[in-house]
């Protein structure tokens, strides 16, 4: 009965799919009333055909909610996700919680304790530097949402000097056999130092753990020109391993996005990313995409070919063409946020 109801719940549409959503505003509008809440969310049935060693079809559905709440200097956030999937051999229903903490203070001096996604980093397809977070996945980075339990700790300060404004970030995060499973049991701790200096945004930051290698890193990015921006990082580990990026981002005033950049994970394997997207492609509320990936390491390369019409209802269409070394497949959804 239990499993029945999971399946009324997210068998909804089930011709639909994810898009790319980095141009579409789907907040919730609050208007003119200033309430201590706020929440927004999706739901967004996927079908997949996927060929590669076998041929078989995937159905995937997730729902997505999250909200806010602020209470003078309190605030308190959570999302989370239900997922079926269904791909011919096994079924799975499932929650996960990406985020649920309470941040106590104000802009300039706060601390934050529970589940916290933290962006560290400048690379779009990889970080470096995501320390305490979760590796992204090349072709969907927008797609991470899975933070860690942790205690956070903020400053941010202004300056009347080159250096604008600064801010520190310090970091623990214990690993139990219930908070923060899936890594090995172990206590770590580390911080950010981000300053802006001029017009170069700069970061420094470490790791340090009692069971894994120390990291330590620094990333920067700036505006070469308005439409142009240059971002780097580089970290390297006490067991003397490395991993770098190099990237560029151009953004014309006719909404089309290029992405490029250059990294080497810490497995030493080495990547070229490409992303091109295009805003109302030949018509309205139209946006295409392409996304290229070549391992030069292991001589792999994908591309993932896409659009997603936004219905100016709530309603996004999106479909998606992937080829790859290993693996073909079509990806069909249409999504629903409110």
């Amino acid at each position: 009965m239990k499993n029945l109801k999971w399946k009324i719940l997210f068998l909804l549409p089930v011709f639909m799919f994810a898009g790319d959503l980095d141009n579409i505003d789907t907040s919730f509008d609050l208007g003119d009333v200033d309430k201590p809440y706020s929440y927004k969310g999706y739901v967004k049935p996927e079908a997949y055909y996927i060929d590669d060693k076998d041929k078989y079809k995937k159905i995937k559905t997730e729902l997505n909610f999250e909200g806010d709440y602020k209470k003078n200097l309190w605030y308190f956030k959570f999302n989370w996700s239900g997922y079926y999937i269904n791909d011919e051999k096994d079924i799975q229903t499932f929650g996960v919680l990406n985020e649920g903490y309470v941040k106590y203070g104000d802009v300039n001096k706060n601390i934050t304790i529970g589940k916290e996604l933290l962006k560290w980093g400048k690379g779009y397809a990889y970080s470096a530097v995501n320390f305490f977070t979760r590796e992204k996945n090349p072709l969907y980075p927008e797609d991470l949402k899975q933070g860690y339990d942790l205690l956070h700790l903020k400053t941010i300060s202004s300056l009347n000097s080159d250096i604008k404004n600064y801010s520190i970030d310090l970091i623990y995060m214990p690993v139990t056999d219930t908070l923060n499973s899936d890594l090995k049991k172990s206590q770590n701790f580390g911080g950010k130092l981000y300053m802006l200096y001029k017009d170069v945004d700069i970061d420094f930051m470490f790791e340090k753990s009692n069971t894994y290698a120390d990291r330590f890193g620094g990333d920067f990015s700036f505006n070469l020109m308005t439409e142009l921006e240059i971002h780097g990082e580089y970290a390297f580990d006490s067991d003397k391993n490395n991993s770098y990026l190099l990237g560029a981002k151009y953004a014309s005033d006719y909404d089309y996005t290029i992405t490029c950049e250059w990294y080497k994970k810490w497995d030493n394997n080495k990547f070229l990313y490409l992303k091109v997207s295009q805003k109302d492609f030949f018509i309205d509320y139209l946006t295409a995409y392409m996304t290229g990936i070549r391992n030069y390491t292991q001589n792999i390369n994908s591309l993932l070919i896409g659009g997603s019409y936004d219905f100016k209802n709530n309603f996004i269409f999106t479909t998606e063409f992937l080829t790859s070394t290993k693996q073909k497949y079509l990806k069909v959804s249409l999504g629903y946020y409110f």
